[in-house]
């Protein structure tokens, strides 16, 4: 048997060879196109979806409208002095403008928005870890009797900056449209607490497609080869066309570490 070894050896070799320059003559025109990897894979595989996609639907929801109305000078008044400013108000433009030793505030006529803004006498400069953001903020609020409703704070960073969106709920959904939000830099310290005082008015109601539904959209924004991480996703309500109305919040991470959100409109006006 060993005498047949290098003559089986050559046959194989000679066979390979045979079949590389037979595929290689193969004319364009027949040869299998390549496949996009994307191409083969499904959206949840593309977006690493780690949940169940729901198929069910809502036969019924709110929509609403921002109800503002312009703030008055009284109203205003009001306003500083929930904010614990001591300081006199004044009308400048189109808004109200006071300030104290500890800070300034600012309430605008139009949209039911208020800012405040934090002086800092003791400045921090150690970088803060993201994780102590959301103390730090809590903590402010209750040091100086800053009381609003709120259900989950999320924290969201960007450049030398924290940003922390206070949601609360509207007909038991989470409302994204107009949240109090606070700032912060990258050490700390606090730069700004925005609070809203609009009224919400409802308008009519809509039925809603399905999550896996709104999900199959994404595709519309971020192409299918994108590089991102589903974690969850819920029904919220967000602000689009000028009405406060329902969608999908998907959110998760993109491959480059940052934070991923996206809304998807939810109504179904087929």
């Amino acid at each position: 048997m060993k005498r047949y070894l290098p003559n089986l050896v050559m046959f194989l070799v000679s066979l390979l060879f045979g079949i590389f320059y037979s595929i290689r003559d193969i004319p364009e025109s027949i040869k299998p196109a390549p496949v996009a990897v994307s191409e083969n894979k499904s959206l949840e595989a593309v977006y690493q979806v780690g949940f169940k996609l729901s198929k069910k639907t809502y036969p019924s929801i709110n929509t609403y409208l921002a109800a503002t109305k312009q703030t008055s000078f009284r109203q205003a008044q009001e306003i500083k002095e929930w904010f614990g400013v001591s300081g006199n108000l004044s009308d400048v433009g189109d808004l109200y403008y006071a300030s104290d030793d500890k800070g300034a505030i600012k309430i605008y006529k139009e949209g039911a928005t208020a800012k405040y803004f934090k002086y800092n006498d003791d400045l921090l400069y150690e970088p803060m870890q993201k994780g102590y953001i959301i103390g730090t903020a809590l903590k402010f609020l209750d040091e100086n009797n800053f009381i609003f409703n709120y259900e989950e704070a999320l924290v969201n960073s960007g450049g030398d900056f924290y940003s922390i969106n206070f949601i609360d709920r509207l007909n038991n959904i989470k409302n994204f449209s107009f949240p109090n939000k606070m700032i912060l830099d990258k050490y700390g310290n606090i730069i700004s607490l925005e609070v809203n005082f609009a009224e919400y008015k409802r308008l009519n109601s809509v039925k809603s497609v399905s999550m896996e539904e709104a999900f199959m959209k994404l595709p519309d924004f971020y192409g299918h080869d994108a590089k991102i991480f589903l974690d969850g996703a819920e029904l919220a309500y967000f602000y689009g066309d000028s009405i406060i109305q329902p969608a999908y919040r998907f959110y998760g991470s993109m491959e480059n570490g940052g934070g991923f959100e996206c809304f998807i409109e939810a109504a179904d006006y087929d």
